[in-house]
């Protein structure tokens, strides 16, 4: 028998609602009555994708035994939920006609709108409000006001006829719509508004502008500045400044030489960078550290403010972990540079922290995104260390981080064109684990975290998989937790580790050496920015109290993770100089700061194409010292770090072998600053042989206090240089064999790279 009509299979830009109705249309066509095949050509015409994702929606059901109504139904709560009443009736009763809309498309988005909103009988009442109230036309609602009874079609009628009444008479008189709206008084209530200045762009009279003698910079002419300026021709400053000579010498007690500064910005950064000027080959601000309510900001310091200011963002950054911390309203007003108010947002008192000085001070909040101001009521409480600021400020480093600002954004990155994949063999059979009970006290930790991660699509929550990892909660040191699952017990016992080498921390080192100042880059959630393959992504899911989540992302704690993730950051900032990879950080220097500023920006191109974020409060651009992996990196060379050395200094006497070999470990990462470590630690060894008996004697007591006058002594070990000449300077003794590997320098001393020493 012949059937009338076809049904595709379903396409997620299609609303599922209006597919089911095409397939009802489709069986009621062909006379198709039986549920049983109408279940049977639904499941083959949906398509693979929607069949797949019906077989996870069901399970453990399968879609066969399950009805057509049932099934429809199933995929309708999946892509489009039951919205809220109350959100439906609220978009419903804000709607408003366009200026342009006809009442057939007003109305008919007015039907579609209270589909959830269950008027039930009183729709007609409802849609008849809804028309007379925002029809948006003074003549319509004239005349359907006058009514006094008036339904829904009586309404309809009585708007038609007015709208088809009126693009009559335009069509008569050849007006366009704009004008016959002007005509009839369809744009009369915005007569009495406040437009534009066309002089300078603020709102205000024309007439009473500022700048109504004035002459524009762009094309000579008076009456105008050049942020509004239209015309297409650009005279030469010099014809500007002839002008205006020519202006002001007609003017009695004016001299010939006038400075004047324009102000050619944006309305939105005119609006808050209220002492900011664009002028040609202008100095870069100076900036500053402060810590304010125990959150690191940078702010511009501004002594023509008279108050400080911080942006919308930064206050809330300030708020997190401060409850206490309130908005007050104030009667403070700024203004721009042309006159026009500013009204903050509110005031509050923060604690502000700079170079052990604490003081409580009040800082005005502003909305938008400008930057963040030091002014003057902050500089007569804080001593500032001008010093250090001149010093470390770098021209054109804030070009090139506004250039990249989408690289700061919180949302998650996610990396273009690469996809991360875990090999394990297909006839492996699957491991699933049960959930591990947690203490009631975590459990909120770990549901606001699932929450972060489902909301921002790094896991999806599933009914079904035939793979389950435990998860194991990490406490951070701010009080949240980091979830990472337990693979151990189950994919990485089958899965093929991706062998791709991890840099060791030398290596790194070596391509600094030569940099002058050093950038830190830290990546945001480093691995979730990367995307599973579809087969990988059943093999990570996890098992919480709350159920199964399937990770879309690569998770932490998968063995091939680091591999993959070095493979790849390796591979996309290959062949750029002075820069290292680590696994979620980024180390950039360079021989010259300018270098190093060319060095950054390509390094921060390629993450912006690549579509990855950064952690903007964990990054440090372009500083003389760098802390990273237990080293302290400057021009110089290489040093322990202070707090390593303290703890050293600080760690009491060993009393067994598991403290010995503890601080041991300990003391030998710092051992290639030691010179004849093994020689000087000998009799501390002698404690970890084999069936040696536990003495700590005079000996090994002077050993132990040696060991730490070494460490509080540690040499600067100089940058490895492959152009420099290396010299090995060895010795041997009864008590065993050194070595010293050094750098000849140009004034014929050495200085050392690393030593060496082992016992005989």
């Amino acid at each position: 028998m012949a059937m009338y009509g076809r049904i595709d299979e379903y396409d997620e830009i299609e609303e599922w609602t209006q597919y089911v109705e095409r397939m009802e249309h489709y069986f009621e066509a062909n006379e198709i009555e039986s549920d049983d095949k109408k279940r049977s050509i639904f499941l083959s015409v949906i398509g693979a994708k929607t069949y797949k994702l019906l077989r996870g929606l069901t399970r453990p059901e399968i879609p066969s035994k399950m009805s057509y109504k049932e099934l429809a139904e199933v995929i309708k709560n999946h892509y489009a939920p039951k919205p809220s009443v109350i959100v439906q009736r609220y978009k419903f009763n804000t709607r408003i006609r366009g200026s342009d809309e006809s009442i057939s498309t007003f109305m008919a988005e007015l039907r579609t709108l209270s589909e959830h909103c269950e008027f039930g009988s009183s729709l007609d009442e409802m849609l008849r409000d809804r028309l007379v109230c925002g029809v948006n036309d003074d003549r319509i609602q004239r005349r359907l006001l006058a009514e006094s009874t008036l339904d829904l079609k009586r309404a309809l009628e009585i708007a038609h006829g007015i709208e088809t009444a009126a693009k009559d008479v335009r069509d008569l008189r050849g007006e366009t719509p704009n004008k016959l709206n002007k005509l009839h008084g369809g744009e009369h209530k915005d007569e009495n508004k406040v437009k534009d200045c066309y002089r300078c762009g603020g709102k205000h009279d024309p007439i009473k502008c500022r700048f109504l003698t004035e002459t524009c910079y762009k094309c000579g002419k008076i009456g105008h500045i050049a942020k509004v300026c239209r015309s297409p021709k650009k005279i030469s400053s010099d014809k500007v400044r002839q002008s205006q000579g020519k202006r002001f010498q007609r003017k009695k007690g004016r001299g010939l030489q006038v400075n004047k500064v324009e102000q050619s910005q944006s309305d939105e950064e005119l609006e808050y960078n209220l002492f900011k000027f664009k002028e040609e080959n202008k100095t870069q601000p100076y900036r500053e550290n402060f810590t304010v309510n125990d959150v690191d900001i940078s702010m511009e310091i501004d002594t023509g403010a008279s108050f400080s200011v911080i942006n919308e963002k930064t206050f809330r950054d300030i708020c997190r972990g401060n409850e206490n911390l309130k908005l007050k309203q104030t009667d403070i007003s700024l203004r721009t540079y042309t006159g026009e108010k500013i009204a903050p947002k509110g005031i509050a008192d923060v604690v502000v922290q700079y170079n052990n000085q604490v003081n409580r001070l009040p800082v005005l909040v502003l909305k938008g995104n400008g930057p963040n101001l030091i002014g003057r009521n902050w500089l007569e409480n804080i001593c500032l260390n001008w010093e250090s600021i001149k010093r470390l400020a770098k021209p054109n480093i804030d070009n090139v981080l506004n250039k990249y600002d989408d690289l700061f954004t919180e949302e998650l990155g996610e990396l273009k064109g690469v996809t991360a994949k875990i090999y394990v063999d297909p006839s492996t059979k699957p491991i699933f684990c049960k959930a591990r009970s947690v203490p009631y006290t975590m459990k909120p930790k770990i549901e606001k975290e699932l929450d972060r991660l489902e909301k921002q699509g790094t896991i999806e929550a599933v009914q079904y998989s035939e793979w389950a990892t435990p998860v194991v909660p990490i406490m951070k040191p701010d009080g949240s937790v980091r979830l990472c699952g337990d693979y151990k017990v189950t994919v990485n016992k089958v899965s093929r580790l991706d062998s791709y080498p991890l840099p060791k921390i030398e290596e790194v080192h070596n391509k600094l050496a030569g940099g002058k100042t050093f950038t830190e880059l830290d990546l945001s959630h480093a691995y979730e920015q990367m995307i599973l393959d579809d087969a990988s992504k059943e093999l990570v899911t996890i098992n919480t109290h709350r159920g199964l989540y399937r990770y879309n992302r690569l998770p932490y704690g998968v063995s091939s993770a680091p591999g993959i993730f070095q493979r790849t950051m390796e591979s996309l900032l290959n062949g750029i100089p002075y820069t290292g990879v680590l696994p979620d950080n980024i180390l950039i220097s360079g021989s010259t700061d300018e270098e190093h500023l060319q060095n950054l920006e390509e390094v921060m191109k390629r993450l912006s194409e690549a579509g990855l974020r950064l952690k903007r409060s964990k990054c440090r651009f372009m500083q003389p010292i760098l802390e990273c992996l237990g080293y302290r990196v400057d021009k110089t060379g290489i040093y322990p770090v202070k707090a390593k050395v303290q703890a050293v200094q600080e760690a009491p006497a060993p009393t067994n072998v598991t403290e010995l070999r503890a601080y041991l470990g300990l003391l030998n990462f710092y051992g290639k600053f030691l010179p004849n470590l093994s020689t000087e630690l000998e009799p501390l060894y002698r404690l970890l042989r084999k069936n040696q008996r536990w003495k700590w004697n005079t000996e090994q007591v002077r050993a132990f206090n040696r060991s730490k006058i070494l460490m509080q002594s540690a040499t600067v070990l100089v940058h490895y240089d492959i152009e420099k000449k290396l010299i090995v300077s060895c010795d041997a003794s009864p008590h065993g064999i050194g070595a010293v590997l050094s750098h000849e320098m140009l004034d014929g001393s050495e200085r050392p790279i690393a030593f060496a020493s082992r016992t005989c």
